[in-house]
């Protein structure tokens, strides 16, 4: 039986070319607070989940998707930043900046934000490395990173990533149009 049917208005990729990077992503529940960001809708919405009132709405034309729920903050990865929300306000507590080409981020549980983006190793190179960081959900902070660089490439991929047991798994390959793809297996940090 349907309990509630809540619309959202979206934008046509003729309007917006960006919502095709948007990911389809499960919407997550967390204590009284369900939080959806639907592909071709530039927003995140906070809903009550027994009546699908909107609690609060936060306007976020680069959003590509969410990617956890972490002691009352929701973490987004933008289109180049990643950002935490406050659950209750979806007021912003902290945004980090990612100059270099985001790759792919995850949140792993258990305080474990996971990034990975290609970077320079020097100015006179044109390949670029992959590099992975992990970050403080509190801040946003890096806490350890490691590069890559037996991956440089001119477009280095690394990700998705995710989590077996206390491994970590990404998957890597030189651009999209490579064949090849490399499975690589990380310790727990």
């Amino acid at each position: 039986r349907v309990m509630w049917i809540r619309e959202t208005e979206t934008l046509p990729v003729d309007a917006d070319s960006f919502t095709v990077r948007q990911q389809f992503r499960p919407a997550f529940l967390a204590d009284t607070k369900l939080f959806v960001a639907q592909p071709g809708a530039p927003s995140l919405e906070c809903l009550d989940p027994e009546s699908g009132a909107l609690l609060w709405r936060r306007v976020l034309p680069e959003l590509e998707a969410i990617l956890g729920v972490e002691q009352g903050s929701i973490i987004l990865r933008l289109r180049r930043h990643l950002v935490s929300l406050d659950v209750e306000s979806g007021e912003v507590l902290w945004r980090r900046a990612l100059d270099d080409q985001l790759l792919a981020a995850e949140y792993l549980g258990h305080d474990q934000l996971v990034v990975s983006r290609a970077v320079k190793t020097s100015a006179d190179r044109k390949e670029l490395c992959p590099q992975l960081l992990r970050l403080d959900t509190d801040s946003g902070e890096t806490i350890e990173q490691l590069t890559l660089e037996s991956l440089l490439a001119q477009l280095p991929r690394l990700g998705p990533l995710f989590v077996v047991g206390d491994r970590l798994i990404a998957v890597s390959g030189n651009g999209h149009r490579s064949p090849n793809r490399e499975l690589l297996l990380f310790s727990a940090p």
